[in-house]
């Protein structure tokens, strides 16, 4: 199995659209430029070297450079080691609302924080069921695939947020339909849709996209996030949103709809508030469908591959050091340029071998934490999560299982502050 150890590096092949823009530009004016200048026959006294093809060449390879650089940076990892597990249990799909509505703060620290704390512990209760994670707004997509290691999901629950979703809107029907896609056609008894939301508005689709779930056999159980009263949607500018009359918008927690959904869904309904603990009711009620026989293989150590990509940008620069761009009276700069990226490329390889000793020691102490956790050992999972916290004050994962951890511990006011550092 193979990933990307650091993503979101790979965004920055986005530069590459300016950077052609650049070079298509810049071969064009030079070009443009010598020919209105100099005749044929001055040109070929004053530029006797002068290559439009060794320059597009030049060009072509630092794109190719850039490509791969960005690659390696962005750190290939190839599962290693296969580990295999067996057991029985059911097929859960956990669909999250993550429309701004969920950012109000009628439970604390907000909507969205609960919803993700609850997603948490709930995995805390299941056992040899394999879970997977849509999350949706006005559109849906599955975050993390059906899977027996829960981990996986508890490591994307800090990076969920409003912006993971592009368009804004409630398209519950979208994310149920794609669930049971998720799901398939087999062991259909087996099977089970939880769907978070504060229900603030949906399309007609949903019950029908329920309904049709329910044909094939699998629950519906919904858990509206909030309280009825409502609350004001933050919009992150400190300032809550507004119609065009400039009036504050509430958000209501809509009870009867999510009520409904769940009837037609042949599940239940749960209500996730301020004072409310719902995890043993929705795991119990899980836990009652009939579970079937799996066997699952899973990546539990992968290998990093950075380097190859490094000896790659390595050899394409000595390439591109001997290649001409016209004439060679440039070759001492060119000399001094092709040692600056020596060393350049020298630092970058030792700064990964540090960046990745101090990757694998912070993951250590959040696992250490994490199986303590797990154990309800709350006092030493604090301690080692605060371990974790000397070696990256900023890590949103430490910071989420920090602030489990203290609230689990009934430590509310402190947990509240590292639930706000792991949202921020």
């Amino acid at each position: 199995m193979q990933k990307f150890q650091y993503p979101y590096l790979l965004h920055l092949l986005w530069l590459l659209i300016p950077f052609v823009v650049m070079i298509i530009w810049y071969v064009r004016w030079k070009k443009n430029t010598i020919e209105h200048l100099f005749s044929l026959e001055i040109r070929s006294t004053l530029l006797p070297h002068y290559s439009q093809k060794n320059m597009l060449g030049k060009a072509l390879f630092a794109i190719l450079i850039f490509v791969i650089l960005v690659v390696g940076m962005a750190n290939p990892q190839l599962g290693t080691k296969k580990e295999k597990m067996q057991g029985k249990g059911v097929d859960c799909m956990i669909l999250l609302y993550v429309s701004n509505s969920m950012m109000a703060q009628d439970i604390q620290p907000n909507r969205l924080e609960r919803a993700k704390l609850f997603i948490t512990k709930l995995l805390d209760k299941l056992q040899n069921d394999r879970v997977g994670l849509i999350i949706f707004a006005g559109e849906a997509y599955v975050q993390v695939p059906l899977t027996i290691d829960y981990s996986a999901i508890k490591m994307t629950m800090p990076f969920v947020s409003p912006a993971s979703i592009t368009s804004q809107g409630t398209s519950i029907g979208e994310a149920v339909a794609l669930a049971e896609e998720t799901l398939g056609n087999k062991d259909i008894q087996n099977k089970a849709i939880v769907v978070i939301t504060d229900g603030e508005d949906h399309e007609k689709e949903a019950e029908e996209a329920i309904a049709s779930a329910k044909k094939k056999g699998i629950k519906t159980f919904s858990i509206g996030v909030g309280e009825e009263q409502g609350a004001p949607i933050p919009m992150g500018n400190g300032e809550n949103k507004k119609d065009e009359q400039g009036n504050e918008i509430k958000t209501a927690f809509n009870r009867k709809m999510l009520e409904e959904l769940a009837s037609i869904g042949n599940g239940s309904f749960y209500h996730l508030g301020q004072q409310s603990d719902i995890v043993d009711e929705v795991a119990h009620s899980i836990q009652e469908i009939e579970g079937k026989n799996f066997e699952e293989f899973f990546f539990s150590s992968y290998e990093s591959y950075f380097y190859y990509f490094l000896i790659a940008v390595l050899l394409l620069v000595i390439i591109d050091f001997f290649m001409p761009e016209g004439t060679w009276h440039s070759l001492y700069r060119r000399q001094t340029m092709f040692l600056l990226c020596m060393v350049l490329i020298g630092n970058s390889a030792f700064g990964q071998d540090q960046i990745k000793d101090h990757k694998e020691e912070l993951n250590k102490k959040i696992r250490q934490g994490n199986k303590n956790y797990e154990t309800k050992n709350l006092p030493k999972a604090e301690i080692e999560y605060r371990k974790a916290l000397q070696l990256s004050p900023k890590s949103q994962v430490a910071n989420y299982n920090l602030g489990n951890s203290l609230y689990e511990q009934n430590k509310f006011q402190e947990s509240k502050e590292y639930f706000a550092k792991s949202a921020s």
